[in-house]
């Protein structure tokens, strides 16, 4: 019996000694393609260089893409843009109030476009102390957004108007964001994502309250405009 069991032992051994030499051989196998493999690839990218017409291909594909961007760069949009008020925007309130409301102060968002590309915008007017809107006649809210086309090498305007409660003492309003609108026309919508954004002279128009003015029992509020 004890002959059987040792005979038994060393078969189960050999086996065991079989499977590990048979999986060092299989890894010995992957390590040697793993070494052939970084072998022939530098030699493969050499012989590819050294093919003319390969590197000429990619020199072509080179200056056509830079000639592209070259083009899209000349030909894009150059927006200067600032916020303007005409000469007697001066905002008065009498009070107790007159059975109608004063007319909303009037300002602009100014644009020119000195690039060779359309471009179309949003633009979007923010107020501290005050309402504004795109709309003579409202409604007045905190923003106010306007959708604004600028041909190219042209001047363009949007219109806005404040509303302002006599109690403060100074409101104003702001450009809160300007963001391109994409074109109809693919490539025109590639070149206007290219376009340069100058911010230029005002870009915040502030209305300060004045000393107040009395008259037949009415106060005049007065807010000049300051910048």
């Amino acid at each position: 019996m004890a002959g059987r069991s040792s005979s038994k032992k060393e078969i189960e051994d050999f086996r065991k000694l079989l499977s590990e030499t048979e999986t060092t051989v299989r890894e010995l196998r992957e390590d040697v393609l793993i070494l052939k493999q970084r072998l022939v690839e530098p030699h493969r990218r050499g012989r590819w260089i050294k093919n003319r017409s390969n590197v000429l291909n990619v020199l072509t594909l080179l200056v056509v893409i830079s000639g592209a961007l070259f083009q899209v760069w000349l030909n894009r949009p150059v927006v200067d843009f600032q916020l303007a008020a005409p000469t007697s925007s001066n905002y008065y309130y009498t009070y107790p109030p007159d059975p109608l409301p004063p007319p909303p102060v009037q300002f602009y968002f100014k644009v020119q476009n000195t690039g060779q590309t359309d471009i179309t915008l949003d633009v979007v007017i923010a107020a501290v102390n005050a309402t504004v809107s795109n709309a003579e006649e409202g409604a007045f809210n905190q923003t106010a957004t306007e959708r604004i086309f600028v041909s190219a090498r042209t001047e363009s305007d949007g219109t806005f108007y404040a509303r302002v409660n006599y109690t403060v003492t100074s409101f104003n309003v702001r450009i809160f964001s300007v963001s391109l609108v994409g074109s109809p026309d693919w490539l025109t919508t590639v070149v206007d994502y290219a376009r340069t954004y100058n911010p230029i002279n005002a870009l915040a128009l502030v209305w300060v309250r004045q000393p107040p003015q009395e008259y037949q029992g009415y106060h005049t509020a007065t807010f000049a405009l300051q910048t």
